[in-house]
């Protein structure tokens, strides 16, 4: 039974042996991942929050059991202790109660010394209108939601945008902020800023940046200092394709600076994408305990149609990225705990050529793998993954114009609602050094240390998973390096024990 199939109802409507039956068809699905967050059936929509709390991190992400297109939105729970194994712990927000009957949406948190303070926008209906409104809870110790059944008050005097959304929580000093992605009277994309005390939640105003007609409508903000310096994200609709830039039918980048919250004015450099690949959207930021910045991002695209569909399954998270800020750009590298996950490594070295090179004890569908290039006199360096007689995932580094590609077109089945096949990013440094993590129907590309990030979903046969090497002309010493990588359970929890 494929995500198209029901009509809309919600997960407690069905029997438990159709419920186990959409279980057990996900876990079958041929393209199930074996170390990324996915749901055990239905459709991951994106991460609500990110946060680390009593010594764990925990991710909520919107879970529509039926699919998304049902429009009755859960919260799913997840945990990890270092970031490189997670634990499903079932529903967190169930669409139970007056204010949030049609579906739990978008929200975020707040670890405040032994509570988990959570903030949601609840849909319900009245007098046949759909409303919005803001809701809370708390987590308990047993990591069970206890929800507040009441609207959370806001004053919204002199708000003059419309379609506010995806609140985000943030700390200045010592008060607390809510910013929310919004639409002025033009159209054009804003930012809303909301700041809380004891008693309301006060409108402060627009946070104006220096882009003021730049897509029509503004996304899942995000707000963290990264050594001194005020990273802004968020996801603009509506941006118009600019050479290699903006290509996917989301976008989701980021700005750095600093706030002037007297003002409410940011002053930034350029806008810069998160990622250069196909599926990335919607990110959550958060700290570690020893300060570290870290990313998990949503990896798929709304709207689109991905070949688990007919399996009853769609979309999942990316790996945990750290952040730094190098020469007012953000570096990206996977989290360090992921090297937890790693078995016995295998090594090769050597010069590649234009005779194409089968690395046949490289083959495999699930691994990380390390490309250094030790010295470059090729004119175009070929890298395919994922290689069959009829498939292959192609990546491609030309060393004139420094220009990176990812071509999925013959990586297997693809997903429908895409701008084309390939993808592509200029470095500005040569390339040194590619970190490829595979799993079943994903890939992740860390070029030169985090220069650039590619992400993609990929759905080749069971017998893709060959490696080869070659250039156009020239030659290229390289030093490959191949981790396997350990699974994580996937336990198919649906409510929390």
């Amino acid at each position: 039974m494929s995500l198209n199939s029901y009509n809309e109802k919600k997960l407690d409507e069905l029997p438990r042996t159709e419920v186990d039956a959409l279980i057990e068809r996900a876990k079958n699905s041929q393209w199930r991942q074996k170390y990324h967050v996915q749901p055990i059936f239905g459709e991951l929509g994106h991460p609500t929050v990110f946060i680390h709390h009593k010594h764990h991190y925990h991710v909520f992400y919107q879970w529509f059991p039926l699919g998304a297109d049902k429009d009755i939105p859960y919260w799913y729970h997840v945990t990890s202790h270092d970031l490189s194994l997670f634990e499903n712990k079932g529903i967190f927000i169930k669409p139970d109660s007056l204010y949030d009957d049609l579906g739990a949406f978008s929200g975020d948190a707040l670890s405040f010394d032994d509570s988990l303070m959570v903030f949601y926008h609840g849909r319900w209906m009245r007098a046949g209108n759909r409303i919005e409104s803001l809701l809370s809870g708390e987590m308990n110790e047993r990591e069970k939601f206890d929800k507040d059944t009441t609207i959370v008050d806001i004053e919204m005097d002199n708000f003059e945008l419309t379609k506010i959304k995806d609140p985000a929580l943030f700390q200045h000093k010592q008060d607390l902020y809510f910013i929310t992605g919004a639409m002025n009277a033009e159209e054009y994309g804003r930012l809303a800023v909301f700041k809380a005390d004891d008693e309301y939640i006060r409108y402060k105003g627009e946070l104006t940046t220096g882009f003021n007609e730049f897509g029509y409508q503004w996304e899942f903000p995000d707000i963290i200092d990264i050594n001194g310096k005020t990273l802004l994200s968020f996801c603009p609709k509506g941006i118009d394709k600019y050479q290699n830039h903006y290509h996917n039918m989301f976008q989701a980048g980021y700005m750095i600076g600093e706030i002037d919250f007297d003002r409410l004015e940011m002053i930034h450099g350029p806008f810069f994408e998160f990622d250069n690949g196909f599926d990335f959207y919607a990110p959550r930021l958060t700290k570690s305990p020893k300060g570290k910045t870290i990313l998990i991002g949503w990896m798929g695209m709304k709207n689109g149609e991905y070949p688990t569909d007919e399996d009853g399954w769609r979309h999942c998270l990316t790996i945990p990225r750290e952040l730094t800020i190098v020469k007012n750009k953000l570096r990206q590298v996977p989290a360090q705990n992921l090297e937890l996950m790693r078995g016995e490594p295998i090594e090769a070295e050597g010069y590649i050529t234009q005779f194409p090179h089968k690395m046949r004890d490289f083959a495999g569908d699930n691994y990380e793998m390390i490309i250094d290039i030790e010295e470059n006199t090729s004119s175009i360096l070929y890298v395919k993954l994922r290689l069959s007689h009829r498939e292959e995932t192609v990546l491609k580094y030309d060393q004139e114009t420094g220009e990176f590609t990812l071509d999925r077109g013959l990586s297997g089945r693809l997903p429908k609602d895409v701008d084309g096949a390939v993808r592509k990013v200029v470095l500005t440094e040569p390339l040194k050094q590619i970190r490829i993590f595979m799993d079943i129907s994903s890939i992740e590309l860390f070029l030169n240390d985090g220069e650039a990030v590619m992400s993609a979903r990929i759905f080749p046969a069971h017998d893709a998973t060959g490696v080869e090497l070659s250039t156009e002309t020239g030659e290229c010493q390289t030093k490959i390096t191949q981790y396997p990588l350990n699974a994580f359970q996937n336990a198919p929890i649906v409510n929390k024990r």
